[in-house]
């Protein structure tokens, strides 16, 4: 009487021994798989910043903590130049920037205020930034410089 084995366990047995702990491991992640819980693991284990373990509001919108770790990422003075590009993708001109953002109320809004360095001379813009959990957005309007 015969015994039948499939050709993969064959394939298996008759392996260089690297090949078959590989062939292995992959065959268990394959069927017990990587659910949720083995995700969120390997997430809290590797430290990434942008792994999801905070909790957002029941509506979806941003929870406090999240609004303050996004407003705060543009905090301080940033210098640069202002590129101008015609359609072609070749330079036209360049101008140094300064962008300086500080909290109008901590943790909720900012303020940024930005120079650009013109021939013709500064030109200065206001920007405020806070998140609107009514329309789950930030919103960013333009003000007059003061």
């Amino acid at each position: 009487m015969g015994v039948q084995v499939s050709p993969l366990v064959l394939f298996l047995l008759q392996s260089e021994p690297i090949i078959k702990r590989l062939l292995i491991c992959l065959l268990l992640v394959g069927v017990v798989g990587c659910g949720p819980d083995a995700q969120k693991a390997q997430d809290e284990n590797t430290g990434d910043p942008n792994a999801n373990t905070e909790a957002t509001t029941t509506n979806g919108a941003l929870s406090d903590e999240q609004v303050t770790k996004i407003l705060s990422q543009r905090l301080g003075r940033w210098e640069g130049t202002t590129v101008i590009k015609g359609p072609d993708g070749k330079v036209q001109s360049e101008y140094p920037k300064t962008e300086t953002t500080t909290w109008l109320e901590k943790g909720k809004s900012t303020e940024t205020q930005v120079t650009e360095k013109l021939p013709q001379g500064d030109q200065q813009l206001v920007f405020t930034k806070w998140y609107d959990k009514e329309q789950q957005h930030a919103l960013l309007p333009q003000k007059p410089k003061r």
